[in-house]
């Protein structure tokens, strides 16, 4: 098939397919603006996301050869024992009302106890 569209058979489109883009070009031309169209909406849509992002939500870089903390920047030991202390509370079915403040001060009061 040859015409303005014979490019198209040579990707996988069918005769008649090309035929009618022949015969009328303005789906071609509708389907591209469509395209670009979606990806300028998206491009749109991600810097959206990124302009109205807090600061503390953006990564920020981490100088060259600098280890990078642990997650929540507490050794393991501790945040096992917060996640306990977290657990316990859900256990106690009263998690809206647990005040994670008097754990923490009472994780704090053991470990004195300790030293």
């Amino acid at each position: 098939m040859s015409g303005q569209f014979g490019f198209m058979s040579k990707i996988g489109a069918t005769d008649k397919a090309v035929a009618t883009l022949n015969d009328q070009p303005y789906i071609f031309t509708i389907l591209v603006v469509v395209l670009v169209a979606l990806i300028l909406q998206s491009v749109l849509i991600w810097y959206i996301h990124y302009a109205t992002m807090k600061p503390e939500q953006k990564k920020k870089k981490e100088p060259k050869g600098k280890k990078a903390p642990a997650a929540g920047g507490k050794p393991p030991a501790q945040r096992l024992l917060v996640m306990v202390e977290l657990e316990d509370c859900i256990t106690q079915g009263i998690l809206a009302y647990c005040d994670l403040s008097a754990a923490f001060s009472r994780r704090a009061q053991r470990a004195k106890k300790r030293e």
